[in-house]
């Protein structure tokens, strides 16, 4: 046999390894939410809409882990449907699950959103930022994650004449705050 040819034979193992090893597909986009919802103050509310109809109501969007913190969930699992991109200094999240979505969208400066638009979907009532947008303290921004708190100070109803607010605000009770966190975003 040729010496050419037995040393090709020896080299196709190592190229069919070569040919069986691929990159793994990239981990699934994750993310969950969390907000609660409550009558918007009379000064950012001049006129003076109706209260707000899911007052006091905690929304998740998301999975709770046994400790009761949220637990992310990933694009598909649980029909859960999962987007998240940060490009430059600017983003847009959405998770929705269930009978909830939280959407949010704006420009970050430094660790700070003062220009995001906001949508809360609950089971019967949608609500978004208008004229006035949102706060997001931005508590993560890196290797794919996104995680922040959100305040608003009105987000209308789209069909009723009622507005409510949420808070993010640092020192919030947790179990009444607004917030959120991804992971694998893309950008």
């Amino acid at each position: 046999m040729n010496a050419r040819l037995l040393a090709s034979f020896a080299v196709l193992p190592l190229s069919l390894a070569a040919l069986s090893c691929s990159s793994e597909a990239a981990p699934a986009v994750s993310g969950g939410a969390q907000f609660t919802l409550r009558n918007a103050a009379i000064d950012v509310n001049p006129a003076k809409l109706g209260s707000c109809p899911d007052i006091g109501a905690q929304f998740t969007v998301a999975q709770r882990g046994e400790d009761g913190k949220l637990k992310l969930v990933a694009d598909g699992a649980d029909d859960a449907r999962v987007s998240c991109s940060v490009s430059g200094n600017r983003f847009s999240v959405s998770v929705s699950r269930a009978a909830a979505a939280f959407i949010a969208s704006g420009t970050v400066v430094g660790t700070q959103s003062t220009d995001a638009e906001v949508t809360f979907v609950t089971d019967t009532n949608v609500y978004k930022t208008r004229e006035k947008k949102c706060t997001i303290d931005i508590d993560e921004n890196a290797n794919g994650r996104f995680r922040g708190r959100v305040t608003c100070p009105i987000v209308e109803h789209n069909k009723l004449p009622n507005a409510c607010a949420s808070t993010g605000e640092a020192g919030a009770d947790d179990k009444t705050k607004t917030y959120f966190s991804f992971a694998n975003c893309t950008g």
